[in-house]
């Protein structure tokens, strides 16, 4: 009896859950599906942009001018009065030769063009007077009877138009020695000159190869000198990735995390065989940002360069 009870309270519950789902059902039926909520609407909305690809390229910066003074005569050096990191002035004197012979010289080829001027001026005074004494015997006669009769004779004549000529003559003997003299005392200045090494622009003493007293041969390297201020950017570029890259694009310089603007302004025209690389340059630029001094220890430093290819963004 009591089982039969069970089972009926059991099937009773059936059917009403059965019911309860039912009636469920159709009500969500009748109010229809259900809307999205607004941030997944946003999501799928939203299309993602691709940024700008940049490269990455390894660099080094440079200073605008550089260069190695060398001596161009052989000699000893008298003085070096550059010293490593010093700050040099355009047409300041860094070494010098031992200029005694050279000033000797100098003063033999003064002395020479002395001589030649005198002799010159020796020659144009003989040539007045033989031009004065010309000029007495032509015109030296008298009248008689009507007719002029010459006071010398021809042979005397004859004699002072040689001895003009002749003055002439050592006269532009003398001007040309004289020329020639004061060329040898242009040249003799000229290599007294060499016996000196100035700098030829303002920047850094950046090396001293050789100290006073030793001996140079011509061609020998003294001192080097480098430029302050503006920088010079220079890097690498493998071939395959050199296309599209051209003089004005900009170009991000990093060094110590600050950031400076470039443009290319040179490219190679060809490639590198050992690295198979273009060697590409920016335009100078001033990294007073990170220095105070000319920023002459910034040259040699290793840098980033990013440079944006916009025309890939753009067929983007």
């Amino acid at each position: 009896m009591s089982r039969k009870i069970v089972a009926a309270v059991a099937l009773t519950c059936v059917a009403a859950t059965g019911v309860g789902l039912g009636a469920l059902a159709r009500h969500h039926a009748k109010k229809g599906p259900k809307a999205p909520s607004p941030v997944a609407s946003l999501a799928a909305s939203m299309r993602p942009v691709a940024a700008p690809p940049t490269e990455d390229f390894v660099g080094v910066l440079l200073p605008l001018k550089t260069v190695n003074l060398a001596t161009r005569i052989d000699g000893k050096l008298a003085k070096v009065t550059a010293e490593l990191g010093a700050v040099v002035h355009e047409g300041d004197l860094l070494a010098a030769l031992d200029a005694k012979l050279g000033k000797h010289e100098l003063a033999m080829a003064r002395a020479g063009y002395d001589a030649a001027s005198a002799a010159k001026s020796a020659a144009r005074v003989e040539l007045d007077r033989a031009r004065d004494r010309t000029s007495r015997r032509r015109d030296a006669a008298v009248g008689a009877g009507g007719r002029s009769l010459a006071l010398v004779s021809g042979e005397e004549a004859a004699q002072a138009k040689f001895d003009e000529s002749s003055g002439a003559a050592k006269l532009r003997a003398s001007s040309a020695s004289a020329v020639q003299e004061q060329t040898h005392v242009a040249q003799a200045a000229t290599l007294l000159e060499q016996h000196e090494l100035r700098a030829p622009f303002d920047g850094v003493v950046s090396a001293r190869y050789l100290d006073q007293g030793a001996y140079v041969r011509a061609g020998d390297p003294v001192v080097r000198i480098v430029s302050t201020g503006a920088m010079l950017v220079r890097f690498a570029v493998p071939e395959e990735r050199v296309a599209g890259l051209k003089s004005g694009d900009q170009v991000t310089v990093r060094l110590d995390g600050t950031a400076f603007e470039a443009r290319i302004s040179r490219m190679s025209p060809e490639v590198e065989p050992s690295s198979r690389t273009v060697f590409v340059e920016a335009s100078p630029f001033a990294a007073s940002g990170l220095c105070s001094d000319g920023c002459a220890g910034l040259a040699g430093r290793v840098i980033r360069v990013a440079v944006v290819r916009k025309d890939e963004a753009n067929r983007r």
